[in-house]
């Protein structure tokens, strides 16, 4: 079989599906990528015990229809592999039974692989549940992924390593959580029953558009499914913290710190204070007070202060964070204002310092109020 197909769109394909492959498969076919051919277009394959991605990409082919699996390392899809390192617009690819002979300006190389025999059947969807709107996938991608905790941090808690889509009350939620920090984003006004499921975070990469959520025959597993690209996840178990146990609350507290200020210009603030922070646990001092927002730490290395205007309420507070991690939030965020809302440990109360189950620190963007990321502070 002939297949002659855009190099750059191939590469695309074999990148996303080879974040499904795991090396440590038992299987030797789901250590690799499965290419098979679908009438005018080459089905690219990467799938795992707990995830699949599919994905189309436009090819002109000719003679018997024959399906292969490659190892990803070397055709394309970890690092650069083949596929990557040519500059051709096009490539040609003679695909037998075990190999794949592609042909390109600089001549032609032979990638061996396996029968697609022994790939597995993946996930069907059955029931649709919902269309996501192009928004919340692109928050949920940008805004929550990034944000999950990794399978060493997961550990005996799967569900942190994921994401959970759940509906109710005609609102639909995206919520990420590692265990200490928290973020969410929803859309509203969907007509369809109520669900919860956790699924992986690979689920929704960057650049997926007009696509709906499905559910599969058996009840185990969550499909994401658009025009040329299918993934798959196996629900993920395990107990989530309620968000009203993870959410500071002006209505609750009586009393919140609010104050606005343009993420980009923070986040060079943080990253120069945070050269002479603690290298375990980078912490630094944000002081929230009369329409200023003072940045400070204080380390064996030294110590520096940055004060930055911004726009807030007359509410003082003081409040220590992981300085790198809300870099990170704040380059996901981008260029735009980003709303900072701290609640204290403690509130004076009728002359009385009373304690609340509440010490966090809230990021919302101010042109997008449908997400908020919540973290916990760090000890002073």
């Amino acid at each position: 079989m002939k297949i002659v197909i855009n190099r750059e769109e191939l590469l695309s394909a074999l990148t996303l599906c080879a974040k499904a492959v795991s090396s440590r498969s038992p299987l030797p076919a789901m250590a690799m990528i499965l290419l098979k051919p679908q009438k005018n277009q080459l089905l690219v394959t990467g799938a795992s015990s707990e995830l699949a991605i599919q994905k189309t990409v436009d090819a002109e082919i000719t003679g018997d229809p024959v399906s292969i699996c490659l190892p990803p390392e070397i055709f394309g899809g970890k690092g650069n592999g083949i596929i990557g390192s040519l500059s051709d617009e096009e490539v040609t690819l003679d695909i037998s039974e075990n190999k794949v002979v592609i042909t390109s300006s600089v001549g032609k190389t032979t990638v061996r692989g396996i029968p697609a025999d022994d790939f597995p059947e993946l996930p069907v969807a059955k029931k649709m549940l919902l269309d996501i709107p192009n928004e919340l996938l692109d928050n949920i991608s940008k805004l929550l992924v990034p944000f999950v905790a990794t399978d060493r941090e997961a550990v005996g808690k799967p569900q942190y390593s994921g994401i959970r889509i759940n509906h109710y009350l005609g609102k639909l939620w995206a919520v990420a959580f590692d265990g200490l920090a928290r973020c969410s984003t929803w859309s509203e006004q969907f007509e369809c029953e109520d669900f919860e499921y956790c699924v992986s975070a690979s689920m929704f990469p960057k650049n997926i558009s007009d696509a709906s959520l499905w559910s599969d025959k058996s009840g185990m597993h969550a499909v994401l499914k658009s025009e040329d690209t299918q993934i798959s996840s196996s629900l993920l178990s395990g107990t989530w913290i309620p968000v009203e146990e993870y959410s500071a609350t002006r209505k609750e507290l009586g009393y919140a710190t609010v104050c606005t200020v343009n993420a980009p210009k923070l986040r060079n603030a943080i990253d120069l204070v945070h050269v002479v922070s603690d290298e375990v646990s980078h912490s630094i001092r944000f002081v929230f007070d009369n329409n200023k927002l003072f940045l400070s730490t204080e380390s064996q290395k030294g110590s520096t202060s940055i004060e930055l205007e911004c726009v807030g309420n007359d509410k003082p507070l003081t409040s220590f964070l992981d300085g790198r991690y809300v870099s990170q939030i704040l380059s996901a965020i981008g260029n735009r204002d980003v709303e900072i809302e701290s609640v204290p440990l403690e509130i004076e109360k009728d002359g009385v310092m009373e304690r609340v189950r509440f010490n966090a620190t809230q990021f919302r963007i101010v042109d997008e109020p449908r997400y908020t990321h919540c973290i916990a502070p760090r000890q002073g």
